[in-house]
């Protein structure tokens, strides 16, 4: 079997927690009081005032170009550029490049959205990022700080804040791709840039540059000034990253500095501008003196950004309403904008804040769930850090502590799941034990504490880094989450499904049945609470599964590992890559398509279990914890297919898997005694290839490891018990050591003690008790005890309820053997018991037989349907292999040797003993005639008689009868086809004009069969002909298109001078198959004759008469008549009286259904009597049937080696002869017929009327009939006669199959979905003499599909 699927904990729900109360802050900022003072002027002309006013005006003209300059800005781009450097931000680790070079450019941007904005928050979260920036350089001294700068795809990014250049961008990357982003960043800051008016900023700059030359140092308009030119110096510094540029800004600012005025809020903002502007300095010329200065600057200011508070309460705001939009879409877009404004919000928030701690709890969640969906590991990472620093921030017991716990322990379980640290795993028990201490019985998240605790625990113990102690716990605390979430709790199927787990943990180490079942109870409850699409189906689905999927394994019913496999296939649909649990979800639908092969399924079944084992290994890190299993699983399939293919680098292969699996369990992981096991029976597998004393040694060595690690009451102890035995047994049988011989029989009794009587492994384990106690009476002698005890293991092991035909039958071979050997007087008890298991056997036949006619073409889009229809596909295949496995046991016992196998030729001679049996085999290229006698057979070649040819002169035949006119067209295009292929001399019959009527066709085929089939035989066997009735019997055994042709009719009948007739030289019949002459009918009946008359008087007015005729013949007393006055013919009153009747004849209309052949029938008074049905019955007695009506032994054209039709129905049920009609037929010649038929078969051996009727006759019984036909009309009147001839012809197409048929060969593997896996059989491609050997060897065909051909 393979590796048990592993269960699956339902994922932890992130609770996430909007603040609830948040700091007001203090939205009006004070502002300093400046009063203004007027200058004391000094005495001055009126010239010099009048060029300051007109120098004031200048001045002022300048300001307004400047503020028109910062009001055509695209700050909007800026803006988008700052979002999504913060967002490539988020998605990098701390360790890489581009972290580092987005650190810069974000602080860069910042800087100068607040110059454009004059929002204090800007200044600060840029002067934050250039605080890192130094730590790092600091971290790394000696290094050049540009050299950290990322190379992006091609050339280096040059991080100055006019300067966002990449010089190549691969925009094909995916849409949230960090170098995508970078990509639309650049554009925007690009775009930005741009859209500074460079021709106002040099005239303002040039404008101001003359002004300030001329301005006194005191004038009141100079700080405004220098201000401006400050402002405009930096746009062009933007524009064109000339250094000069932005020195002159400095040197403006540092000026203006000096001679301000204004007071303190104008000192603030000028230094705030040297910051920016050194900071940008440091931007250009990537010298640290020069980073160190702006930060000093910076750091002196000791800025109170009170809107930076603010800003980041928007932030937190915007987040948890993206979040909850997220929630109800699932837009992972949503998701990444909330997780941005988290971190912009927990920068701008103070640490002492409750906001803060509440921001980074609420980022952890959401880190957590885009981990969930994308399986980044940052993102993991990310949470757990957030978590953390939340937790770092408040003491316990604070009230909101427990929520940051939670986080925590759910991130470092998922990264215990992941990457398989033990210390992950016991943070997260000890943060879940803390959440809980937090929390009283009341508290509304306690129920998530508890699963969350109970799920921690339980995984610790399935890791083997646990006590016993766990599973009761995490039982305990799921049932408690349980009665908190009662009722119509959201959050009950949750509960559900993890108490769910933990019974069936609980299961998997004590062997409780009472918690598999409850287990399997409460995930179907929780189930029906999550449709879809709820996001937590795939869980309860893969849970419950895996919970059947168990119960399979102890107790064998097929339709449960069916269901599980249905919910397996429904889990993998609803966890696409990149989900985390996809590989489990791959491993656990591999282990059970395994297990389904390993009982019978499909070849399928297991390449495609190889298949998924190796999606899933790809998708394993070398520590992620689920390696093992997926290791294991891909051993067991590839040792599968060894067995299968024999191909031994399947088996290294596999051990060398299995080697890996172990080193991941170790001591005392509690899957290590599976590893242990799964290795030994590898080993041993390669023991029995190569013969390695060592591989031996091992095998018992694991075997023996395994069973010291399993506990007394482990579910799998009994197994690992009964594989030790075995091997010590096989080493016994090497070595003769009889220590082994002695530990084998202890350890055989021990899993004995631990399987109750219903355990379906008890069989076995009793017969392998049994082989090892015969091995002791060996070494005892003659009078010792254990032979008597084997014998009685042998008859405990073929009494077992829950055992196969084959396997009892393997263990009677192996009792009926040693008892005869030991002269034992239970020899007929095991010869009893084996005839028994074969009666057990013919029961899977008919189960097969009766499976081979169900509907597979019906809707199969409801999946309830689809699953029923892929249960019953499985059982049949089971019983398929059991078919099968069961034939081999069976010709183990002596004599059975050839039980149903193919007879050789020499066996086969016997069936012509009486007659010529002729075999006509069609093919493609060259059909062949087989012509086998009681001395010899012969091979005729028929090189023109190919597919090609036996097709038209079908079609020709089909026309002829269908009493249509024929189309000129196809006359004209038939005959040329057949003269191609032909030539003009072999086809002169063909010609234009002579194919016009039906007569002309039947002339013209049965011209052709009679000049390329029947006069080659009749001379080949020197056959003369007679002017009597015929001594000499051919067996037609037609094949493929030759069934379609009567050529028991085949004749000369356009030449009146030398007409001759196939019927003048022998009596013709028909056989389905060779092997149903081999068992001859007795000479007279062995009951009182019964004879069932079915009439049709009311559509067909001869058959009265019919009917007169037929009294003239049989008794009253043997009459059984349907179809007259007070006895309708009605179909289940004639169905349930078939296998009363030794001979029945229907005398009404026949009906073939060409697209479903085993819905045609016989129609009677309320309906039609199906092939179907007929087939239901078993006639036990039936000698003869005579079907007087249409179509009746015509089979199906698409499939002609099936014998499909109703007089095949008939004859597969158990009746030995069959007279019908291969088309339709005249009501007046019925009671003709009839008349004739029965009064020769009546005949005596004096010639007078006979009581009983003479079976053996039947076939010379129709010839006389024939024969009696006026001759006026059938010389006379050629085109009366040849209809007649026609019919009457057809009428001696007679089976005579084996009184006691064998029962049908097994069909193959069957596939529930129509021309899946049941292709009708060609037999074009083989050879005469292969074809020939199938018709030779099969008994009764099957009704669905043909078996393929044997060799001889």
């Amino acid at each position: 079997m393979g590796a048990n699927p592993t269960q699956e904990l339902s994922s932890n729900t992130v609770e996430y927690q909007v603040s609830g109360s948040e700091t007001e802050v203090n939205t009006n900022e004070d502002e300093d009081e400046f009063e203004g003072q007027s200058d004391e002027a000094e005495d001055s002309d009126v010239d010099e005032d009048e060029a300051f006013e007109t120098l004031s005006q200048i001045i002022d003209h300048a300001i307004s170009l400047m503020g028109e300059c910062k009001a055509e800005l695209q700050i909007l781009d800026l803006d988008a550029a700052i979002f999504l450097l913060c967002q490539v931000l988020d998605r990098r680790e701390a360790t890489q490049p581009l972290n580092i070079t987005t650190i810069h450019n974000l602080a860069s941007a910042l800087a100068i959205r607040f110059i454009y904005t004059d929002e204090i928050h800007n200044l600060v979260e840029s002067f934050t990022l250039r605080e890192k920036i130094m730590e790092f350089l600091n971290e790394h001294r000696g290094a050049q700080f540009g050299s950290w700068l990322i190379e992006d795809v091609e050339g280096p990014c040059d991080s100055r804040p006019g300067s966002w250049r990449y010089r190549k961008y691969d925009t094909n990357c995916e849409q949230d791709h960090p170098v995508r982003n970078l990509y639309h960043i650049v554009r925007m800051l690009t775009r930005f840039r741009d859209s500074i008016p460079m021709d106002v900023i040099i005239s303002v700059n040039f404008t101001l540059n003359l002004s300030l030359a001329v301005l006194p140092a005191t004038h009141p308009k100079r700080f405004a000034a220098l201000m401006t030119h400050a402002d405009a110096s930096y746009a062009r510094f933007l524009h064109t990253d000339n250094v000069y540029d932005l020195n002159n800004a400095i040197s403006s600012l540092e000026d203006a500095l000096i001679c301000g005025s204004g007071g303190d809020s104008e000192i603030s903002e000028t230094r705030h501008r040297i910051c920016i502007m050194l900071a940008a300095r440091f931007d250009a010329t990537k010298r640290v003196d020069h980073l160190q200065r702006a930060i000093s600057w910076y750091r002196n200011m000791n800025i109170i950004e009170t809107g930076a508070e603010r800003h980041g309460m928007e932030l937190l705001r915007f987040a948890n309403e993206l979040q909850q939009q997220f929630d109800a879409s699932g837009d992972t877009n949503h998701l990444n904008t909330a997780i941005s404004f988290y971190r912009q919000g927990v920068v701008k928030i103070a640490p002492s804040s409750d906001n803060h701690f509440n921001a980074l709890v609420n980022l952890s969640s959401a880190l957590w769930t885009r981990f969930m969906k994308g399986s980044q590991q940052i993102d993991l990472h990310g949470a757990i850090d957030a978590s953390k620093q939340a937790l770092a921030l408040q003491s316990s017991p604070h009230s909101d502590r427990s929520l940051a716990l939670n986080n925590l322990a759910n991130a470092l379980w998922t990264r215990f799941m992941q990457d398989g640290q033990p210390i992950d795993l016991s943070e997260a028990i000890a943060s879940n034990r803390q959440g809980l201490e937090l929390q009283p019985l009341s508290h509304p998240k306690r129920a998530l504490t508890l699963t969350n605790l109970a799920n921690a625990l339980a995984t610790r113990f399935q890791h083997g880094l646990g006590q016993t102690t766990d599973l009761d716990e995490a039982f305990s605390l799921n049932r408690e989450a349980l009665d908190i979430r009662a009722g119509s709790h959201p959050l009950r199927s949750k509960s559900l499904n993890n108490l769910a787990n933990a019974l069936r943990v609980r299961f998997d180490h004590a062997g409780d049945q009472s918690d598999l079942d409850q287990s399997i109870s409460l995930s179907r409850q929780a189930l029906e609470l999550r449709p879809r699409p709820h996001p937590l189906r795939s869980s309860t689905l893969s849970n419950l599964a895996v919970a059947l999927y168990t119960k399979f394994d102890y107790e064998h019913q097929q339709i449960l590992l069916d269901e599980a496999i249905s919910l397996f296939r429904e889990t993998l649909t609803l966890r696409p890559v990149p989900h985390p649990l996809r590989s489990k979800s791959l491993d656990n639908l591999a282990s059970a398509l395994s297990t389904r092969f390993e009982g019978g399924g499909h070849a399928g079944d297991l390449d495609e279990s190889i298949s998924l084992h190796r999606e899933a290994l790809g998708l394993e890190s070398l520590t992620h914890p689920l390696r093992p299993m997926s290791l294991n699983g891909l051993a067991n399939v590839l040792q599968h297919r060894f067995e299968r293919d024999g191909i031994r680098t399947d088996l290294d292969d596999a051990i060398s898997l299995h080697k890996q699996a172990l080193e991941l369990k170790p001591s005392p992981h509690p899957d290590r005694p599976l590893s242990l096991n799964n290795l030994a029976n590898a080993l041993l597998a390669r023991f029995k290839q190569g013969g390695d004393a060592d591989d031996l040694d091992h095998v018992i060595s694991l075997y023996s490891q395994a069973i010291k690690l399993q506990a007394l009451t482990h579910p799998l102890r009994y197994s690992s018990l009964s594989n030790l035995a075995t091997a010590l047994v096989t080493r016994f049988e090497r070595n003769g050591d009889r220590v082994d011989l002695d530990n084998a029989i202890s350890l055989n009794k021990q899993s004995l003690e631990l399987q109750p009587l219903s355990h379906a492994g008890r069989s076995l384990s009793l017969f392998s008790l049994g082989r090892a106690l015969i091995h002791a009476h060996s070494l005892a002698g003659k009078d010792s005890e254990y032979l008597e005890q084997a014998i009685t293991a042998y008859r405990d092991a073929t009494q077992c309820l829950a055992q196969s035909a084959s396997l009892r039958l393997r263990i009677a071979n192996s009792w009926i053997f040693h008892a005869q050997k030991y002269q034992d007087i239970s020899a007929i008890e095991a010869y009893e018991v084996a005839l028994q298991a074969l009666r057990q056997l013919k029961m899977v036949g008919e189960a097969l037989e009766l499976g081979s006619h169900r509907n597979t073409s019906a809707e199969l889009s409801d999946n309830l349907k689809r699953l029923t229809l892929d249960q019953e596909t499985s059982r049949l295949n089971r019983l398929n292999e059991e078919w099968e496995e069961g034939i081999r046991e069976a010709r183990k016992l002596k004599g059975f040797d050839d039980f149903l196998r193919s007879p050789r030729i020499a066996s086969l001679k016997p069936a012509a003993s009486g007659c010529t049996v002729v075999i006509l085999v069609a093919n493609d290229n060259c059909s062949d005639c087989l012509i086998m006698t009681s001395t010899r057979i012969e091979h005729l070649s028929l090189p023109r008689l190919h597919n090609s040819v036996l097709l038209r002169l079908g079609n020709l035949i089909q026309t002829a009868i269908s009493r249509s006119p024929i189309p000129p067209s196809l006359v004209d295009q038939t005959g040329d086809r057949i003269v191609e292929l032909l030539g003009e001399e072999r086809a002169a019959k063909f010609r234009h004009g002579l194919l016009g009527s039906s007569d002309g066709i039947f002339r013209a085929v049965l011209s052709m069969l009679w000049a390329e089939v029947v006069k080659p035989i009749i001379n080949l066997l020197d056959i003369k002909k007679s002017s009597e009735t015929p001594q000499h019997m051919v067996q037609w055994c037609a094949t493929g298109l030759f069934t379609f042709l009567p050529v028991h009719a085949a004749g000369r009948y356009d030449d009146e001078l030398a007409v001759e007739f196939a019927s003048d030289y022998f009596v013709s019949s028909y056989t389905p198959t060779i092997g149903a002459l081999l068992a001859r009918p007795p000479v007279g009946p062995t009951q009182k004759l019964k004879m069932m008359v079915v009439i049709q008087s009311s559509e067909l007015k001869s058959t009265v008469k019919e009917l007169e005729k037929i009294q003239n013949h049989v008794s009253s007393d043997s009459l059984i008549e349907f179809g007259t006055p007070g006895n309708p013919a009605e179909v289940e009153a004639i169905a349930s009286r078939l296998s009363d009747a030794s001979i029945v004849h229907f005398a009404c209309h026949g009906q073939q259904d060409r697209l479903k052949p085993l819905d045609s029938g016989l129609k009677l008074d309320d309906g039609l009597l199906r092939v179907s049905r007929i087939m239901k019955e078993k006639m036990q007695n039936g000698s003869l049937a005579f079907l007087c009506a249409c179509e009746t032994a015509r089979g199906d054209q698409k499939l002609p080696d099936e014998a499909m039709s109703l007089a095949a129905s008939l004859l597969f049920s158990g009746f030995r002869h069959v007279i019908g009609t291969m088309w339709q037929m005249v009501d007046k010649d019925g009671p003709t017929i009839a008349d004739a038929f029965y009064e020769e078969l009546f005949r005596g051996p004096d010639g007078n009327p006979a009581p009983e009727p003479d079976m053996t006759k039947s076939a010379l019984a129709l010839h006389v009939a024939v024969q009696k036909v006026p001759a006026k009309q059938y010389y006379k009147s050629f085109e009366f006669s040849l209809h007649l001839t026609t019919h009457l012809s057809l009428w001696d197409s007679i089976y005579l199959p084996a009184l006691h048929p064998p029962p049908p060969p097994p069909p193959p593997p069957i596939s529930p979905y129509p021309s899946a896996a049941n292709p009708s059989f060609t037999y074009s491609s083989y050879s005469a003499f292969q074809f020939a050997s199938h018709r030779l060897s099969a008994g009764r065909p099957s009704a669905t599909s043909a078996a393929p051909p044997h060799d001889p």
